[in-house]
């Protein structure tokens, strides 16, 4: 379906402007302000800013292509001549912007209104470096569909067989067999096409090839998230662009894992925001979070020589209890193992730390106090995350309406951006360590 737009005062004229000029951030407002950039300007030569920009060339221009397909930038819209982005994109020798449509699901198949593919176009205009791309990855995507057919009839031969077997020892019985198992072959599907209707957990575990879509939304987020995130003062002097490949660690949720490797937790940062506008105002409680100092090894001052997704891996790694309470409540756990009155997994962890040499690291989570139900709700979302056998929480804390309603996902993905946030925070203010001697 084709959406039209005539009137120059619509906001999608205004985003065409923006791309046109490579204004990223007004780009980003007018996105939140709910520009479309799917609607074709009858004025622009029935383009969409989505088409526009992945013609463009610059230091922003890959930029700004991942922005619009985070603002739901439709890869397979086609303009009046029937071209879509990726027609574009392959005309102008855009290889980047073309690995990041395909592996936002753009069809290869597409034709023009002239019956030209993008691979086409891409011959036609000496695009070489972008036609042999497609090329591979056409003859890919046959080869699968081919292999796809050849299993298909090897299940056929073998139901056939089967039907015969059994129609040569009963035929009676054999008629209503046939008909079941073949309602049961029927229901089987074969994975070739990208599945638009998989849930979260499946998108979390089928990772795109193209490593620079990954680092351009990886980077983009970084910058959202510091950007709402009050207290950080030298995040410029961290690394915020590599992917890793960060292996699964055991107990870890999926997004959690995900978000290890490099992908981003997008239109989640808002929610986060929006927590403490679901309870009751209060300043009397707090979250913090326990580290363990021989994981951490100071790693603030560490933190500029690695990628970002490895100080987020490290930094959960050392993290070993998750509380909510009152501002002394974080001294009271190692006071508790100083004077041995206590024995909890948590408490021994402390002394093992302490009889190792080293010291507990205490980390707030908020400058300012909140209701008991909104710091509740807040551990039991970063437990979520984290897994409740990696830390040293007997429980995982209460979920309070409205946040009691939502899947195991959304929970995690709420968890694993205050993670993250309170990580930018531990590595701009650094680390201070709670000794033993200090508090004898």
């Amino acid at each position: 379906m084709r959406l039209l737009c005539d009137d120059t005062r619509r906001p999608e004229y205004e985003l065409f402007k923006a791309v046109q000029d490579c204004n990223l951030r007004e780009v980003r407002r007018l996105l939140r302000e709910g520009a479309n950039p799917n609607s074709l300007l009858k004025r622009k030569g029935g383009l969409s800013a989505f088409h526009l920009s992945v013609g463009l060339s610059g230091s922003k221009a890959l930029e700004i292509v991942a922005v619009l397909l985070d603002g739901n930038a439709n890869p397979n819209n086609r303009a009046f001549d029937g071209l879509t982005p990726l027609h574009i994109a392959a005309m102008w020798g855009h290889l980047q912007a073309v690995e990041l449509l395909v592996n936002s699901d753009a069809d290869i198949e597409i034709c023009d209104n002239d019956g030209k593919t993008a691979l086409m176009l891409s011959r036609d205009m000496g695009q070489y470096h972008v036609s042999r791309y497609l090329d591979k990855l056409q003859r890919h995507i046959v080869t699968a569909v081919c292999e796809a057919e050849e299993a298909c009839s090897k299940m056929d031969q073998t139901r056939h067989s089967q039907v015969f077997n059994r129609q040569s020892s009963n035929i009676l019985s054999q008629s209503e067999d046939s008909d079941n198992n073949s309602v049961k072959n029927n229901n089987i599907k074969l994975n070739i096409q990208p599945n638009h209707s998989r849930t979260k957990t499946d998108a979390y575990t089928q990772f795109p090839d193209g490593p620079q879509l990954d680092r351009i939304r990886w980077t983009y987020w970084v910058k959202e998230v510091a950007q709402k995130t009050a207290g950080i003062k030298n995040f410029g002097n961290i690394h915020a662009v590599q992917s890793l490949n960060t292996p699964d660690i055991a107990g870890y949720s999926a997004p959690l894992s995900a978000c290890l490797r490099g992908y981003p937790m997008r239109n989640v940062v808002d929610k986060v925001e929006e927590i403490s506008e679901s309870f009751p105002p209060g300043r009397q409680y707090f979250n913090y979070l326990l580290l363990d100092s021989r994981y951490t090894k100071n790693l603030p001052c560490r933190a500029t020589q690695l990628p970002l997704q490895e100080c987020f891996r490290v930094f959960c790694g050392s993290l070993f209890h998750v509380g909510c309470g009152n501002k002394s409540r974080p001294l009271a756990h190692v006071q508790d193992a100083v004077g041995r009155t206590k024995d909890s997994e948590k408490v021994r962890r402390i002394r093992t730390v302490w009889n190792a040499g080293y010291g507990v690291v205490s980390l707030s989570l908020q400058p300012a106090g909140l209701s008991q139900e909104d710091t509740l709700t807040r551990q039991a979302l970063i437990v979520s995350a984290l897994g409740l056998q990696n830390v040293t929480n007997a429980r995982g804390g209460v979920l309070h309406p409205p946040f009691n309603s939502l899947s195991s996902d959304e929970v995690a993905e709420l968890g694993v951006v205050i993670l993250f946030r309170a990580m930018l925070r531990y590595l701009s203010a650094g680390e201070k360590q709670w000794f033993k001697h200090e508090l004898v």
